[in-house]
């Protein structure tokens, strides 16, 4: 199971979060979605092309209708060819195992959902009989857009071939494809979420090249692909969403020149003054990075999943990070420039100057007990993401999360105990609710609510010790989603 894929189960289980990725409504619609290409030929795609021909078939015609019937028979070489809803018409070659579709304009959006096994539910594509067949996929000039979850989870397609007509590829469209690694894409404007998401791409060239004209690419568009590549963007990249590229061992970045969002300096992409970084890739073998002096930006997941850094130093001049970090097995500190007004590093883990709030706990650090400095209210969203530590205690100063987050504060899988100091009177929501492995909670007599959702996979809990009675703790405030709670044994001091 991949990396996010294993993440996204948990979200599932949270009622807040667990919407489907909706593979309906108009991929052209949404201008925040972004396309993407790979380098190289599509040798596979290319030698069905060969076989089929313009026509269908080498030197005959395909007697391809413009009907609405389900089937149309054909030639020998051909199984079937098919008139879509959408007055495109396909047709699939058993012999060179291709789906082949021609027309003019956008493709049908599909229905599926990312929560359902990686597959489809209700609204199947025409060719849906042939994803466990199809090996090449060659889309003919005119068509426009590739639809939401046209070929999610087609388990045997390694090659596609794409029109320079394509304005976007839709949501999903070639989401959990895992033998794909061949994309010929000479232009696409807009490469939408996951739309290659858990494949192969780069895989037999080490390098992607978006093509030029390409100008937004959005969240997770070539996340969870294992293949390590250098990634080239174009002169006309305009945006790209930070989890664009998420766990993607990528070797460098790349920009070409005229861009003017964007550039890249070893390897690193920044924004094109050099005061952001938007992305590190796998440093080569490094363990140290020292962060240049006037950068001021780290973006989102900036520094997220480097294998092998083990320490990273912040510059004075940074004056702003949001969830950069996470994922890093090896990194074992933080260290910040004396100078920095705005941050410091407290025993290696990452803070705000004046403490209040927990930035990020470097995962190597290997603490089995962590207690949070007294004075700190918050942990940012990440802040202890995947850190080993077993045992947790948050001091009377712990506040939390004051309503549902996009990303809860706390993603801890090897906790287990987790200890509230006196004084602390609410539990945020959703504040604990990626810490599925918890069995023992600690609570202080001066509690009075419990947020939404903040134990919601907390299956295996079993004890509470509360410092109360047990009529105090039935006056305690629980929220909705904490049905956990009611299973474990209360213990009551008083």
């Amino acid at each position: 199971m991949k990396k996010r894929l294993g993440y996204l189960m948990i979200i599932g289980s949270i009622a807040a979060l667990a919407a489907t990725a909706g593979c309906g409504g108009s991929g052209a619609a949404d201008s925040s979605a972004a396309p993407v290409s790979a380098e190289g030929a599509v040798s596979g795609a290319e030698t069905a092309a060969g076989a089929i021909g313009e026509s269908g078939a080498a030197g005959e015609e395909t007697a391809v209708q413009e009907t609405t019937s389900e089937t149309v028979q054909v030639k020998d070489y051909t199984e079937r060819a098919v008139v879509t809803e959408d007055r495109l018409t396909w047709e699939y070659n058993d012999s060179t195992a291709t789906i082949r579709i021609r027309g003019t304009g956008p493709m049908k959006d599909y229905g599926g959902s990312l929560f359902a096994e990686h597959d489809y539910e209700g609204d199947y594509p025409p060719w849906i009989e042939y994803k466990d067949k199809a090996q090449h996929v060659i889309v003919d000039e005119g068509i426009t857009g590739i639809g939401k979850c046209a070929f999610l989870n087609f388990t045997a397609l390694e090659s596609t071939e794409l029109p320079k007509s394509l304005d976007y590829v839709g949501e999903a469209s070639f989401y959990y494809c895992e033998k794909l690694n061949n994309v010929n894409m000479p232009h696409v404007r807009i490469l939408e979420k996951d739309c290659f998401a858990v494949s192969s791409i780069g895989g037999n060239t080490g390098r992607i090249v978006i093509p030029e004209g390409c100008e937004y690419i959005d969240q997770y568009a070539f996340a969870d692909i294992d293949s390590r590549v250098s990634v080239v963007f174009p002169s006309t990249l305009k945006d790209m969403a930070p989890s664009a590229f998420l766990n993607y061992p990528i070797s460098a970045y790349d920009v070409a020149e005229g861009n003017e969002r964007y550039m890249s300096k070893d390897g690193i992409l920044y924004s094109r003054d050099g005061k952001t970084i938007y992305r590190v890739p796998n440093l080569n073998g490094k363990t140290g990075y020292e962060i240049p002096e006037g950068v001021e930006t780290l973006a989102p997941v900036s520094f997220k999943n480097l294998t092998e850094i083990t320490r990273i130093r912040i510059p004075s001049s940074v004056k702003e990070m949001s969830e950069a970090f996470g994922g890093n097995h090896k990194l074992e500190s933080f260290e910040l420039a004396e100078n920095n007004p705005l941050f410091k590093a407290v025993d290696g883990v990452l803070f705000t100057k004046d403490g209040k709030e927990m930035i990020s706990y470097p995962q190597a650090k290997n603490d089995e007990i962590y207690s949070i400095p007294a004075g700190t209210e918050h942990l940012k969203p990440g802040a202890i993401h995947l850190s080993p530590f077993r045992v947790i205690y948050f001091p009377s100063s712990y506040i939390g999360p004051q309503e549902i987050e996009p990303v809860p504060g706390i993603y801890a899988g090897e906790l287990k105990e987790a200890h509230y100091a006196e004084g602390i009177k609410v539990i945020g929501p959703q504040s604990m609710a990626y810490c599925e492995g918890l069995e023992t909670l600690y609570f202080p007599n001066s509690l009075k609510k419990i947020g939404k959702q903040a134990f919601i996979t907390a299956a295996g809990l079993k004890d509470i010790y509360y410092e109360g009675t047990e009529a105090e703790w039935k006056a305690v405030e629980i929220e909705e989603g904490n049905e956990f709670l009611t299973q474990a044994t209360v213990h009551f001091s008083k």
